[in-house]
């Protein structure tokens, strides 16, 4: 067989170890007989020695987690798996997984129709009634383990599909802090029908339901189930330069067993206009989650990224955006009632060429909740031309957070330096300087860390890291949540061939 297209390599060591190798496809020999054949593979590395996240006094352990993707592609068809394993070298077995098959498809895809069997990311609408999805920063990759298909008319105008199949977690993920396994105590099942049809041109109705049974991991009888029934519409040049769209769930929670209600009827709505007289963009969204409690969603928050948003099940925001030239400007005003609280948040950001050729970005925003907390975030950076080919860049990232304020009033005062230097497309330095005042002399104040990036050719690159992270929020595709601090240092080689 003939080598036809690139492998990358990626390596880290230190506290993690990274190795990827990616889109390796072959042929078979030219011959009257011979089918071409294509093979993706990706291979991925990580190993840590952390002290313990919830009681640093406990040891240091060591882990090592390798996952591998693979898959092959022949005319219509594809299949692919995913598999994990970990050890540790301290002698405690118990993490140790010596082979775990993640994710396994078989998939068909012309045309009009797209059928897979075995695993599957699915998602209804703008993810309100269900998102399954991958995330590897957060270790996360939720699929339906069975069925699925959808099929496309020629000219566009219908579209229907279907799914049914058992919830699948990763067992092993690969990731330094994964996200807690949804199905750690509890089996699920799903099943699902949707479509949508064109009722003018550019303009869509269009329909889901899905139905999701629970039981414990130890019974054989389902105790929970989940009613979704939603529907939506859309159209792109409504009117001229005007694009809707608009979606609405109903949520019934049940006791398997009797049929009685778990909880109150759930209702989830997100609806967004858009107006766009160019140079002008004016946004208007806007969500009402009323008692919509799902685990495997993730809808549309219509918060910045910078802010944990953790509420979506019962709260209700509008938002106006209005940009121009690069410089934009929102403001959400809603109601949080799990904290019980009316919610405001106003964010204006930019972006601006300055004298000598500098490029300048800012943002800056503040969101409170009335009586209950208040959030500052601002972040300003300019990148400077110096010497031919080469650039220097300062960036300041403020976010202070004045928290329980009803009842035991705290301040998280966290600031973020940054300074990177770019000596040529092939080597560049960057520094970074974190100080968080409010921090108790026991947890430090002052956290240093820096990094490099060397391209030896366009074949061979490499990064490397070392120093202290403060933790705190961190957010990755529209869900976030509080990591711990990092300590460490990392080397990243990657190497195409």
């Amino acid at each position: 067989m003939r080598f036809l297209k690139a492998a990358v390599i990626t390596a880290s060591i230190t506290t993690q170890l990274f190795a990827s190798t990616e889109s390796i496809e072959f042929d078979s020999p030219s011959s009257p007989f011979s089918l071409p054949v294509k093979l993706h593979a990706t291979e991925h590395f990580l190993f840590s020695n952390t002290t313990d996240f919830v009681d640093p006094t406990l040891p240091r352990t060591s882990l090592l987690m390798n996952e591998g993707r693979v898959r092959a592609e022949y005319e219509q068809f594809s299949f692919g798996i995913h598999f994990s394993n970990r050890f540790t070298p301290d002698g405690n077995p118990l993490p140790n997984r010596p082979f775990v098959l993640e994710k396994k498809a078989l998939t068909f895809e012309n045309k009009n129709w797209t059928l897979v069997l075995g695993d599957s990311h699915q998602e209804l609408g703008r993810g309100i009634a269900l998102s399954l999805f991958r995330d590897d920063v957060f270790g996360l990759a939720n699929t339906v383990e069975g069925a699925s298909a959808r099929f496309t008319s020629s000219s566009g105008a219908i579209e229907v599909g279907g799914f049914a199949g058992r919830l699948r977690s990763l067992q092993a993920p690969v990731a330094l802090i994964p996200w807690q396994n949804p199905l750690e105590d509890r089996e699920v099942w799903m099943a699902s029908a949707s479509g949508k049809a064109r009722v003018a041109e550019d303009s869509y109705v269009g329909g889901h339901y899905l139905l999701t049974l629970a039981r414990p991991l130890q019974s054989t009888q389902f105790d929970k189930r989940w009613h979704t029934t939603g529907g939506s519409v859309s159209s792109e040049g409504i009117l001229p330069d005007v694009d809707v769209y608009a979606e609405s769930n109903l949520l019934s929670s049940q006791n398997a067993v009797d049929g009685s209600n778990l909880r109150p009827q759930g209702y989830g709505t997100f609806a967004s206009v858009t107006y766009s007289p160019l140079p002008w963009k004016f946004q208007v969204d806007g969500k009402d989650y009323r008692g919509y409690y799902f685990d495997f969603q993730r809808p549309p928050a219509l918060e910045e990224d910078i802010v944990q948003s953790l509420n979506n099940q019962d709260m209700s925001i509008g938002r106006l955006t209005v940009s121009r030239n690069g410089i934009a400007s929102s403001f959400s005003v809603g109601q949080d009632r799990v904290a019980k609280a009316p919610m405001r948040h106003f964010v204006l950001r930019g972006v601006a060429n300055g004298p000598a050729r500098t490029v300048w970005v800012a943002r800056a925003g503040y969101r409170w909740l009335v009586g209950d907390n208040s959030i500052s975030h601002a972040n300003l950076s300019v990148k400077i031309p110096t010497f031919t080919g080469q650039t220097l860049e300062l960036g300041y990232r403020k976010l202070l957070s004045n928290l329980n304020l009803s009842f035991f009033p705290t301040t998280d005062d966290r600031n973020y330096f940054d300074v990177s230097y770019s000596f040529s497309d092939h080597w560049s330095m960057n520094f970074g300087y974190e100080y968080l005042p409010t921090n108790s002399d026991e947890n430090g104040q002052h956290y240093f860390n820096g990094g490099t990036r060397v391209a030896f050719s366009s074949d061979l690159q490499a990064r490397a890291f070392i120093g202290k992270t403060s933790g705190g929020p961190q957010c990755s595709g529209g869900i976030c949540r509080t990591v711990p601090p990092y300590t460490g240092g990392m080397l990243d080689v990657s190497y195409v061939f």
